[in-house]
């Protein structure tokens, strides 16, 4: 037996995993928003320890 909610709902759950769930994909894509340029990965490779070069991956360069 369902229990009523006393929140909106305002999202379906197909909504709300579209949303906040994990990307869906495919390789050209993966390639496209998750590889690094050389530049980046330099960056990142200079730094000391897994959650500093997390963090460099992660910057974007200011653009002038």
């Amino acid at each position: 037996m369902m229990t009523q909610s006393e929140r909106l709902t305002v999202l379906s759950d197909a909504e709300q995993e579209a949303l906040y769930g994990l990307p869906d994909l495919d390789d050209v894509q993966r390639l496209e928003y998750l590889a690094l340029t050389e530049t980046e990965l330099a960056l990142a490779s200079s730094r000391h320890g897994l959650p500093a070069q997390s963090v460099a991956a992660n910057l974007k360069p200011v653009q002038t």
